[in-house]
């Protein structure tokens, strides 16, 4: 793991208890609750893989309504809040480099990434072609 995943893993550890902030903001709630509608109705009886829940705030709507769910992270203590969720299983959560999914996960065909993009290096978006 190069020093700046190492620092990024040890920042998101550490915010872990911090996360759900960002939900309780005042000048977020209808762009939220209209999420919390939409996701859980496109992702209904799918079977669903979601890459960086965090601590699963976007988990317990989608899973709700999910054939089946996995919830997955690059850092365990935000997993920790996650299995706490109502609609979450625990035994469906894990931590996951979404960029080296094993095969043995199965088939997905449905997925969520939330805030995931934000965080991807810039390294990895860009393209040769």
């Amino acid at each position: 793991m190069s020093a700046s995943a190492h620092e990024m893993k040890s920042y998101y550890a550490g915010r872990a208890a911090y996360y759900d902030d960002v939900y309780n903001k005042p000048e977020r709630q209808a762009d939220i609750a209209f999420l919390r509608e939409f996701l859980p109705e496109r992702l209904a009886g799918r079977h669903v893989l979601e890459v960086a829940c965090g601590t699963g705030y976007w988990s317990q709507h989608i899973a709700a309504q999910a054939a089946s769910y996995l919830a997955t992270d690059g850092v365990a203590e935000p997993l920790e809040f996650a299995k706490q969720r109502p609609h979450v299983d625990p035994q469906r959560c894990m931590i996951a480099d979404v960029y080296a999914l094993p095969a043995s996960l199965g088939s997905f065909d449905g997925a969520f990434a939330g805030l995931w993009f934000s965080h991807v290096a810039a390294e990895c978006t860009s393209r040769d072609d």
